[in-house]
């Protein structure tokens, strides 16, 4: 008998989309967070309101969602095979930097809220190494999604080349035949 609680989800396909949809409602939230964050520096009154009391609720939320991204690209990782069985290098590269941001920005979180007057001026650095991170990772994810799409063709996965030699061979066999039945004919 199955159990009703169990997942309803079987399929890898279907767990990374559960996956995905986690992830989008957790890069809401953190989204919301951030801009919260950053629109609190636009005047000097707020400011001092999110330094004396909203980074006690925003600087958490900001350090749980990006420990809960990291989870989420590490189960994105070991969800999505190639057809060898294997683990893809682009979900491990993205789960390394996820991993990478979650400590760093845990660690400036913790930092800022208990040793607020050693880290004042490390907390920046942090945040700034972070976003370059996760700038360099996108920049070579978006270059390697270009290149795999230039050579993808819109109407399959062929590469460009395969399918140009293989109509190459379709169009020679069809000359071939057409020579053949024109020689039977004569």
């Amino acid at each position: 008998m199955s159990n009703p609680s169990a997942p309803k989800y079987e399929t890898p396909h279907d767990k990374i989309a559960e996956n995905d949809l986690a992830a989008s409602v957790n890069g809401w939230i953190d989204s919301m967070a951030l801009t919260t964050i950053f629109s609190m520096f636009t005047t000097e009154e707020n400011h001092a309101y999110l330094e004396s009391f909203l980074k006690f609720i925003l600087f958490p939320i900001v350090a749980a969602s990006t420990v809960v991204t990291a989870i989420l690209k590490w189960r994105h990782a070991n969800l999505d095979l190639d057809e060898n069985g294997e683990r893809k290098t682009g979900n491990i590269v993205w789960a390394v930097v996820e991993t990478f941001a979650a400590i760093a920005i845990t660690g400036a979180v913790v930092g800022s809220l208990f040793f607020s007057s050693v880290m004042g001026a490390f907390s920046p650095l942090i945040f700034a190494g972070v976003v370059g991170m996760k700038g360099l990772a996108n920049l070579e994810e978006s270059l390697r999604f270009f290149i795999k799409g230039m050579m993808v063709d819109p109407e399959g996965d062929a590469c460009r080349e395969i399918k140009t030699e293989q109509e190459n061979e379709r169009n020679n066999k069809k000359s071939s035949e057409s020579s053949d039945t024109l020689s039977k004919h004569d």
